[in-house]
């Protein structure tokens, strides 16, 4: 009998110990890796969001001197990393305190919003090329080039990305590639451009996806991008829509929400209300659907039932307006981002269920993108003054030395938490502020 020296099998168990580390880490469900959090894009979170807006930390992450519109929501990990695109950068941050852990500068515009799948990030550049990264590290794990520009992906549970391509009319494709490798599953040419972000079906069997010149919502079938239904709006949509129970979600600028028959592709009912914006639909787990609809002074935040009558509805500030879909926490709070093009300024507001506003907070610029939400309620923001914004509850916080300016009482007002004031809780006059 062979004897082997002791160290040879600590150095054993040290690796199984490091392998089995790594595929926990590679198997850790991502809580926030899809645009409007899963590849269905119902928009909801199973988790509670900040009851009232306490910013804990904020982090500048576009180095770009210039303005531009931030529009792709943030991303979160296992791991704790977020994910936020500006511009041409894409940057990790520590979530937990806002420090930045890497940075890629891609060589153009990057305009939608990336996707994540065990440890790789992925996203379509203006350079006309597709990229893939190790989400850990920020480094360049692949990239494949196209004639157009790429992007707008959703990944299914094995691991292949969805994605189009083509501007107008050059290079109208559709793509379907392996995460690991980026080698080819499929392709295949479409008639027209397809627009934004596929949303997949429950089964994965399906993806559904806009074409905004022929003003036509389609399904598409995964395994090969073959044709299954085009249903016909009265004007060109963008956006992705929710799908949840045999059911697509898509919100129009002909003034309608239409519910569709996921296998068929016939209408099951549809609302009819004011100029919509874009595609600005969330699902609650009651069935609620959240959209909406604005038209000049005019902005209506609605709730409708699973029948497509309406619920409620509340009307927000005049000046603002809603680019993204707003998002469901797991109390039914809603968290919707605005912007006033006028007054250049951004706003979030909480509303609860029954469409009662539970907070605002005002932002120095426009907050464009949908916010996304951590598994220990922090809400993310990104905002157009270059930095993302962590909001967390009181309790959650855990600041040191907080003090209130004497003679104000707060309640339902706003505040803030930041480096600037020496960690005191400033609060400032609002709605339900009230002195003694």
């Amino acid at each position: 009998m062979i004897e082997h020296p002791p160290w040879r099998f600590a150095f054993r168990c040290w690796i199984a110990l490091g392998l089995a580390a790594l595929s926990t880490a590679a198997s850790a469900q991502d809580p926030w890796p899809e645009r409007q959090r899963t590849p269905n894009r119902t928009a909801r979170a199973d988790w509670v969001g900040p009851q009232v807006p306490v910013v804990v930390w904020k982090t500048r992450v576009d180095p770009e001197e210039f303005e531009t519109q931030y529009r792709a929501n943030p991303l979160l990990d296992a791991e704790g990393r977020l994910f936020v695109v500006t511009w041409r950068h894409v940057t990790a941050l520590d979530s937990a305190g806002g420090a930045i852990l890497w940075q890629f500068a891609a060589p153009d515009w990057v305009p939608w919003s990336p996707s994540l799948w065990r440890g790789h990030l992925l996203f379509g550049c203006v350079d006309q090329n597709f990229y893939c990264l190790d989400s850990a590290t920020g480094t360049e794990l692949w990239r494949v080039p196209d004639e157009s520009f790429p992007g707008g992906q959703v990944v299914d549970s094995a691991g292949v990305v969805y994605y189009r391509s083509g501007h107008q009319n050059i290079g109208r494709r559709f793509y379907a590639r392996r995460v690991v490798d980026g080698s080819l599953v499929w392709a295949i040419d479409t008639p027209v451009t397809e627009r934004e972000a596929p949303s997949l079906s429950e089964d994965e069997s399906t993806f559904f996806i806009g074409r905004p010149e022929w003003a036509q919502w389609v399904s598409r079938r995964t395994s090969d991008g073959s044709f299954v239904w085009a249903f016909q709006m009265q004007r060109d949509t963008y956006g992705s829509s929710p799908v949840e129970n045999g059911r697509v979600y898509v919100g129009s600028p002909d003034r309608h929400d239409y519910c569709i028959d996921a296998s068929t592709g016939q209408l099951v009912w549809r609302f009819s209300g004011e100029f919509i914006t874009s595609n600005t639909l969330a699902l609650a787990d009651d069935g609620t659907v959240y959209t909406f609809h604005g038209f000049g002074r005019t902005k209506t935040f609605f709730a409708l039932n699973p029948d497509g009558t309406e619920k409620w509805r509340i009307y927000l500030d005049s000046d603002y307006w809603v680019d993204q879909p707003p998002i469901v926490a797991g109390d039914g709070t809603i968290y919707v981002a605005t912007r006033a093009s006028v007054l250049r300024l951004g706003r979030v507001y909480a509303i609860n269920p029954d469409g009662t506003i539970l907070w605002q907070y005002d932002f120095p610029h426009y907050t464009s993108a949908s916010p996304t939400l951590g598994p220990d309620g922090t809400l993310y923001v990104l905002c157009r003054d270059r930095n993302v914004y962590a909001f967390r509850d009181w309790e959650r916080a855990a600041p040191t030395g907080l003090t209130v300016l004497r003679g104000l009482t707060l309640s339902g007002g706003l505040a803030d938490l930041t480096e600037s004031d020496d960690s005191r809780l400033v609060v400032r006059p609002c709605f339900f502020l009230t002195t003694q």
